[in-house]
């Protein structure tokens, strides 16, 4: 019989995503509050009640992608977080399955991050002298269809035809694309590595300019969809000099990630597990844009 994949959170973005390119040779099995969505996959769904009586071992692998939104109440991230996760991960010690992958964040509120810290840190005990191999992904925001965030916010606006005032700013951040982390799941099922937890984004890190134009520019070729506007540089300026001698401006975060710069070091990962083929956040921008062009034009 081929290894049994079970995925929780299938009916999110990233599960949706995995199910569109799933890694083959794999029973697959998915697990989901929300049946409705996954009946249409095709796939054996299964309730969360039931999973004691599944029969997982050393050939099941684990992929835990459940997740609250990041704003929800403290009691609900609490709940789904941790103590989903640690129920989760005790089952699958005690029943020795092969792989549990489990995906983190490296930013969003600091709630969510909080609860998502505890959830590792509960992970690590449970697995400190087990068979199972745990690897923790810990990712920066991510995009691709169906998710939610600045780039698809960027992306409507280019759809729209909105041209905006971010040429020329500096700041560089991680991101990563949905096919760049399917791809790094499906080669660590694929093959031997050890357990941890890793930092893993595209290889090229951009401003909020430079993915706006090239979402501009794949829906609206040879047309520029930034124009610089010099003076956001003294209104970060001006926030920062009230930040320090009064309190932080609620709204100004924005604007300072426009000129922060930020960076990760996520080669570990591309080193313990020799990923290859990574795509460029350039093509995965391009992609992206087209989905959603495709979705309009429906």
């Amino acid at each position: 019989m081929p290894p049994q994949l079970v995925i929780t959170g299938a009916s999110g973005a990233l599960g949706r995503n995995l199910l569109a390119n799933p890694p083959s040779g794999f029973d697959i099995r998915l697990v989901s509050a929300n049946d409705h969505l996954l009946q249409r996959e095709g796939y054996p769904t299964l309730s969360v009640s039931a999973l004691p009586k599944e029969q997982w071992g050393p050939s099941t692998s684990i992929l835990h992608f459940a997740a609250a939104k990041p704003k929800s109440a403290p009691a609900k991230l609490e709940r789904v977080h941790v103590k989903f996760t640690f129920k989760l991960a005790e089952l699958a010690r005690s029943k020795k399955v092969k792989d549990f992958i489990f995906t983190s964040c490296l930013s969003g509120p600091a709630a969510h991050l909080a609860a998502k810290e505890r959830a590792e840190k509960a992970l690590g005990k449970v697995f400190k002298a087990s068979s199972t191999r745990l690897v923790i992904l810990r990712l920066p925001p991510l995009y691709g269809p169906y998710f939610k965030g600045e780039v698809q916010i960027l992306t409507r606006l280019a759809l729209a035809g909105v041209r905006l005032p971010l040429a020329g700013l500096g700041a560089r951040s991680p991101r990563l694309s949905a096919n760049n982390l399917i791809q790094a799941i499906t080669q660590i099922l694929q093959q031997e590595g050890p357990s941890g937890s890793f930092c893993f984004s595209d290889q090229e890190n951009l401003t909020l300019g430079e993915v706006h134009e090239i979402i501009y520019q794949a829906l609206r070729p040879q047309k520029k969809g930034c124009y610089a506007f010099p003076p956001l540089a003294w209104m970060e300026r001006l926030s920062q000099s009230w930040e320090k001698r009064h309190s932080p401006i609620p709204w100004a975060e924005g604007l300072h990630r426009l000129f922060r710069e930020s960076a990760l070091r996520g080669t570990q990962l591309t080193q313990a597990y020799e990923l290859k083929h990574q795509q460029s956040a350039l093509k995965g921008l391009q992609e992206l844009a087209r989905w959603h062009q495709t979705l309009d034009d429906s």
